[in-house]
C-alpha cells in the first residue's frame, strides 16, 4: 500500500505544473463563461472522445512499432513478440508510465473543452474591436497590399484552393491529434511532459487571454463589425466560385460559426475568435517538438506549419497577422515550457511490490549493468540508440530503495 502510496505522489508530484495550471484554466474559463451567461462543460465529451479515439489508434500503432523493432529474428516468431513485449513492459509501460497516461488522457481533453468553451465567451466579454487595425497593420506589413492579394496569382487556382481546404481543416486535425496521442504513449521523458504542457499553455495563455484582449471575427466577418467597404469581398467572390464546382469545407463553416454567434448555439468547436491564429499556433508547436526530435523531421513540420499559414490567408479565414502573431507565441509557449519541466526533479520511489527485476537481452558483445526506473533491473547497452518516439534517448539511471540483483 505503501509503494502504491509513493507512487501516487511521485506521479503528481512529477506533473504538477500541468495540474497547477489546468485548474488554472478552469477557473479562468468558468468566470468567463459566468460573465457570458454561457455554459462551461459544453462539449466536454467531444474532447473526450476526439482525444482518446486518437490515442487508441496511434496507441496501437505505436505499440505493433516497438513490438517490430525490439523482436529478435533468431526466435521464432511468438518467442522473439513475448520477449519485446516483456522488454517494453520492463523499460517502457510501467506504473509511473501508466500514472502519467492517465493524468495527460485527463487533462488534454479537459483543456481543449476549457478552450472551446471559453472561445465563445469572448465576444461577449469583449465585442470584435481589433479588426480594422490588424487590417491596417497588415496593409503596412505587405507593402500597401493585402496577404491574400500576393498569394492569389500563386494559389489562386481551383485545385490549390480545394488541396489548401483539405489540409486546413482535415490534415489540421490529424496532425494535432496525431502529436497529442504518439507524445502522450511514448516513454516518460522530459520532451512528453513539455509538449502536454505546452499544449494546455497555448490553449490557455495563447487561445484564450490573449485572443480575448485583441478580440477580432477576421476576414470572413470584416463587412460586419467594420464600417466602410470590405477588402475580402473579391477573395470570397472567387472562393464562392470554386466552391459551386466543389463544395468547401470552409464556405460552410464560415456560415455555421456566424450564426452559431448571432443565435447563441453552444456547441464544441464553435465560436469566433480570429486573432491570433491557432490553426497555425498549434501547428507551430508541432514544429517545435518535431525539430527536439530530428532536423529533418523538424523541417517537414515548418513546411506544414507554412502551408497552413497560407491556407488561413488565402481561404479568408485569417489575416496574415494573425498567423504572425500565433507562430510567434507558440514558440514563447514552447521555451516557457521548457523552463518549467527543465527541472522537475526525479523522485525516487519504493518499488510496487509485485514488480521483480526483469532482465532484458543484449547482444553480449555490448553489455554492461545498468538500471532502470520503477526498480526494473536491466542489462542496458551504451550503444543503444533512440527507441520508441525517440524517446529512449532520455533514460536516466535513478536511485531505487532496494538493492537490485546483478545481472
Amino acid at each position: 500500500m505503501k509503494s502504491w502510496t509513493a507512487l501516487g505522489v511521485a506521479v503528481f508530484r512529477e506533473h504538477r505544473a500541468l495540474l497547477w495550471l489546468i485548474g488554472l484554466q478552469i477557473e479562468t474559463s468558468w468566470w468567463m463563461c459566468i460573465v457570458a451567461d454561457r455554459p462551461l462543460l459544453i462539449g466536454l465529451e467531444n474532447a473526450y472522445v476526439g482525444v482518446l479515439a486518437a490515442t487508441l489508434i496511434f496507441g496501437v500503432m505505436a505499440l505493433a512499432t516497438a513490438l517490430v523493432r525490439r523482436r529478435r529474428r533468431s526466435l521464432s516468431p511468438v518467442e522473439s513478440y513475448r520477449e519485446a513485449l516483456s522488454s517494453l513492459c520492463s523499460e517502457v509501460l510501467t506504473a509511473r508510465w501508466i500514472g502519467s497516461l492517465v493524468i495527460f488522457l485527463v487533462v488534454l481533453p479537459l483543456s481543449l473543452a476549457m478552450f472551446s468553451a471559453a472561445k465563445q465567451t469572448i465576444p461577449v466579454i469583449h465585442p470584435f474591436a481589433w479588426d480594422a487595425t490588424i487590417e491596417q497593420i497588415g496593409l503596412r506589413l505587405h507593402g500597401g497590399r493585402h496577404m491574400w492579394q500576393w498569394l492569389q496569382p500563386v494559389v489562386g487556382h481551383p485545385t490549390i484552393t480545394v488541396l489548401l481546404d483539405g489540409f486546413y481543416h482535415k490534415g489540421w486535425s490529424l496532425l494535432i491529434l496525431g502529436a497529442i496521442a504518439l507524445v502522450v504513449v511514448s516513454p516518460r521523458s522530459t520532451l512528453r511532459r513539455r509538449y502536454v504542457t505546452a499544449s494546455v499553455l497555448l490553449f490557455f495563455g495563447v487561445g484564450t487571454i490573449a485572443a480575448l484582449g485583441l478580440s477580432s471575427a477576421g476576414p470572413p466577418y470584416y463587412d460586419h463589425v467594420v464600417k466602410g467597404p470590405d477588402p475580402y469581398a473579391p477573395l470570397f467572390a472567387y472562393l464562392s466560385t470554386v466552391g459551386k464546382a466543389t463544395p468547401l469545407l470552409s464556405s460552410g463553416g464560415r456560415d455555421v460559426l456566424w450564426l452559431a454567434y448571432r443565435h447563441k448555439v453552444d456547441a464544441f468547436g464553435l465560436g469566433i475568435s480570429a486573432m491570433p491564429s491557432m490553426h497555425v499556433a498549434t501547428t507551430t508547436l508541432v514544429a517545435c517538438l518535431a525539430f527536439a526530435i530530428g532536423p529533418w523531421l523538424g523541417i517537414i513540420a515548418t513546411i506544414a506549419t507554412i502551408v497552413m499559414a497560407v491556407a488561413s490567408v488565402s481561404l479568408g479565414w485569417h489575416y496574415a497577422l494573425d498567423g504572425y502573431v500565433g507562430a510567434f507565441l507558440a514558440v514563447v509557449v514552447w521555451w516557457i515550457a521548457g523552463r518549467i519541466e527543465r527541472d522537475v526533479p526525479e523522485v525516487a520511489t519504493a518499488p510496487i511490490a509485485d514488480l521483480e527485476p526483469t532482465p532484458t537481452w543484449i547482444p553480449p558483445s555490448r553489455r554492461r549493468a545498468g538500471k532502470l526506473p520503477e526498480g526494473v533491473a536491466a542489462v542496458a547497452s551504451a550503444g543503444d540508440k533512440p527507441g520508441w518516439a525517440g524517446d529512449l534517448a532520455h533514460r536516466k539511471t535513478m536511485r531505487v530503495n532496494r538493492e537490485h540483483r546483478s545481472i
